[in-house]
């Protein structure tokens, strides 16, 4: 920190993601220095050049996603705090590298000033705190009344446990958390396994039935001639189901209704993902584009239950032929898509004629008063796909309309 101004290195290669930082930055009551870079590789050069005192860092760059960005990053350079400045889409991730020593995360588009400025003054002071722990736990003999007195004010739970495992200290914060008094604690066996340098996430399930999940790292320490861990205790349980619910709302918006299967919007957003496998893999692809035929008719002439129970016939004739791994959809009302990869080109032929069977096999069984029909269009595309998705469909589509029309030719 130079002349007591926070310097900030902001690692975000979206220049209107970047401007929307230092625009609330610079209108913020708390001044900061903003460094910015657009990659990994030029983050690390800044910081191998330059201090600085707190990173936000986009986990989607050019050099480097995911998981992965983090961890490069804090490996080294693990004494400076990081918050993970991410989509929607990457909120999973930004948990786990909170379990791996991130400071906080923030999500774009729901960031304002206010919440900008207390996320990165509250990563560098705990992050602060966290390294004079560390320092002061190798002077605790001659200082452990000032070393209790810091842990008693952080808002993180803290807990000392002697080489038995028995809980000797327990500050408010930790108190807190267990929602149980230092008196009940103290002298108890703590219940958690844990290892020096581990950080993991813990349940902790309070008297009255309430689950608290904590994140909890561990440290090793030395007073009067005896082993001590301090044991760090964060509550993060509004973070988890934050996402939890996130995970959940997102999915429902995802499927069917009725059959359970992908929506449009569904297949729309996993289609990109088997893509890029294939493209990676050098695999071909295949896509069932599937009509369940007369089911007007089947609704008009028995009921719309009737017509429910034909998608729904599709639906589990159409899971017993294809693959988990495999991108099932109900695309509209009667219609149905498959995406698959396929390894061997020879797959394609074998799924088709798996599908015959089983739908033969389900109009064997009589279970319905009406023969279930379906006319199945496919269209392929090889290891390295030039064609969209929509392309895709397109052909897919064509392919099953021709066969309508060499049916009813032979009716």
């Amino acid at each position: 920190m130079t002349d007591g101004v926070p310097r900030i290195l902001l690692i975000e290669d979206n220049a209107n993601d970047a401007l929307a930082i230092k625009i609330m930055l610079e209108s913020a009551d708390f001044p900061f220095k903003l460094e910015k870079a657009e990659t990994l590789k030029s983050g690390l050069d800044i910081l191998s050049k330059k201090q600085i005192d707190a990173i936000l860092l986009d986990l989607g760059l050019p050099d480097s996603k995911g998981l992965d960005t983090f961890v490069n990053l804090f490996d080294e350079y693990p004494d400076v705090p990081i918050v993970m400045y991410t989509g929607l889409e990457d909120e999973d991730i930004a948990v786990k590298a909170l379990q791996k020593g991130a400071q906080d995360y923030l999500v774009k588009g729901k960031v304002d000033s206010k919440l900008l400025v207390r996320a990165i003054r509250y990563s560098i002071e705990r992050h602060r705190l966290r390294v004079e722990l560390k320092r002061m736990s190798t002077e605790l003999e001659k200082s452990e009344t000032r070393f209790r007195d810091l842990i008693e004010r952080s808002s993180d739970g803290i807990l000392i446990v002697d080489s038995d495992g028995v809980i000797q200290y327990v500050n408010t914060a930790a108190e807190s958390i267990f929602g149980r008094k230092s008196n009940e604690l103290i002298d108890e066996s703590f219940e958690f396994s844990f290892e020096p340098g581990e950080t993991r996430t813990i349940d902790i399930l309070r008297r009255e039935g309430e689950t608290v999940k904590a994140e909890m790292r561990v440290m090793q320490t030395e007073l009067r001639d005896s082993t001590f861990y301090i044991v760090d205790l964060k509550d993060i349980t509004e973070i988890v189901e934050h996402v939890e619910e996130k995970k959940i709302l997102r999915e429902m918006t995802l499927r069917d209704e009725l059959t359970g299967l992908y929506n449009r919007r569904g297949f729309y957003t996993h289609a990109e993902h088997i893509i890029k496998v294939s493209k990676r893999n050098k695999d071909n692809m295949i896509l069932f584009f599937i009509d369940v035929d007369n089911l007007k008719s089947i609704n008009d002439t028995y009921s719309h239950q009737s017509g429910d129970d034909a998608l729904i016939d599709t639906t589990n004739i159409i899971k017993k032929t294809f693959r988990e791994s495999d991108i099932i959809a109900r695309f509209g009302g009667d219609e149905f898509v498959i995406l698959a990869r396929l390894v061997k080109k020879s797959l394609g032929e074998k799924l088709s004629a798996r599908f015959k069977r089983n739908l033969n096999s389900h109009n064997r069984k009589n279970i319905r008063p009406y023969k279930l029909s379906l006319s199945v269009g496919v269209a392929q595309c090889g290891s390295k796909p030039n064609i969209s998705i929509d392309d895709l469909l397109k052909r897919a589509d064509e392919s099953m309309y021709k066969q309508k029309q060499i049916e009813k030719n032979h009716e």
